[in-house]
């Protein structure tokens, strides 16, 4: 940093592939600061296999593959599962309420009054 008096303590994630031609610094809320490195390389051909696999994304667990392999959720999204619950009541409110079906009963039974 331009006005830093001490240097700063970095920890890099990992090594750069070549010198970087960006940095962007931020900082946030907290105070900490974050860096950014554009760098230029040259992308690896992968082979490729004939395996595949199926992933569902949940709430209750985040992904889980075709194979039954599931990993634990995130914890800021847990607070969807109980925003889901009461969408899903209302809706099962809404439908019992509006729907046609309750009335049913009562219009037949009239019909076939003796």
């Amino acid at each position: 940093m331009a006005k830093s008096q001490d240097p700063l303590d970095v920890h890099w994630s990992r090594e750069f592939p070549s010198a970087p031609s960006t940095l962007t610094m931020t900082k946030d809320s907290e105070g900490r600061y974050f860096v950014s490195c554009l760098c230029g390389f040259t992308p690896t051909v992968v082979s490729v296999t004939p395996n595949t696999v199926g992933i569902d994304l949940r709430i209750k667990d985040l992904f889980e593959t075709d194979r039954g392999e599931k990993t634990g959720n995130l914890s800021h999204t847990g607070k969807y599962v109980v925003q889901l619950a009461r969408i899903n009541a209302n809706i099962a409110d809404w439908h019992q309420q509006f729907s046609m079906n309750q009335e049913s009963p009562s219009l037949q039974a009239g019909g076939r009054s003796t």
